[in-house]
């Protein structure tokens, strides 16, 4: 009973990597195709499909900025800061129009 599973999954495999070098082999004539016609198309990459990355989201600490040096009502932190061309606390009219409010 477990070689045949196993011989399954080889058998699928097998279809995998065949059906992926014949797709592969159409688009690259497609492009040559396409190249032939003035185009400047090409296959980039490494040929190897992998997970995709998961991004990590980014939580703000309940802790006064590094930048500011005090809490705001909701949570602000340096990366708040990164559009002043010189990085300084926030006034009032800025905690204001960012919609925060100085704990």
């Amino acid at each position: 009973m477990a070689t045949s599973v196993l011989d399954h999954i080889r058998a699928v495999e097998h279809q995998k990597v065949k059906v992926k070098t014949e797709t592969l082999r159409k688009v690259k004539q497609a492009l040559n195709e396409l190249n032939k016609l003035g185009f400047d198309y090409r296959v980039v990459g490494n040929g190897s499909f992998s997970e995709p990355v998961k991004s990590r989201s980014r939580t703000l600490k309940d802790a006064p900025c590094k930048i500011c040096g005090f809490r705001t009502l909701r949570p602000h932190d340096a990366r708040s800061h990164r559009g002043q061309v010189k990085k300084a606390p926030f006034t009032r009219k800025e905690l204001e129009e960012r919609g925060l409010r100085r704990v």
